[in-house]
């Protein structure tokens, strides 16, 4: 983590020192080092989709229940799909994450945007899940329905 650390110290306008710094942070687990971890990268623009790393931003965010880091990092997060396009890894993750911390709007836009990624992942599923879960009782099989209208492994599960 120090090193990774000083790498993104010395390069502060270094994306992939940035990033380093953040994986090396969370991936060991280093609660110390995930506040300063995540300002260092979101800082920065994006430079290529990466839901992993916003996974780690929400990580730092539910970590701390810091509702001013989770939105910033849902703010960038969406720059960095608008900009790069969009991946659903990590949705199910990054949105429960944002619901935890009460962020129900945020968490049911990244569920959402799951939906129109691809259709055989496994957080595509979940998402769908959670979705269906908020809805009212009568309204959850046309829901399902347009579900079941996209090609995907998950209709003999």
């Amino acid at each position: 983590i120090e090193v990774a650390k000083a790498w993104a110290a010395r390069l502060p306008k270094s994306y992939d020192a940035a990033v380093a710094y953040l994986n090396h942070a969370t991936d060991f687990a280093k609660p110390e080092a995930f506040r300063d971890a995540a300002p260092a990268l979101l800082k920065l623009e994006p430079t290529a989709t990466s839901t992993d790393v916003v996974r780690r931003l929400l990580i730092v965010a539910g970590h701390f229940k810091d509702n001013a880091v989770a939105t910033q990092s849902w703010a960038w997060a969406k720059k960095l799909f608008d900009k790069f396009g969009y991946d659903n890894s990590y949705a199910a993750t990054i949105g429960d994450t944002l619901a935890a911390l009460g962020m129900k709007a945020e968490a049911k836009e990244c569920w959402e945007r799951a939906l129109t990624g691809n259709p055989d992942t496994q957080d595509y599923f979940t998402c769908a899940q959670r979705l269906v879960a908020l809805l009212p009782e009568e309204q959850r099989p046309a829901f399902i329905d347009t579900l079941v209208a996209k090609d995907s492994g998950w209709h003999f599960s």
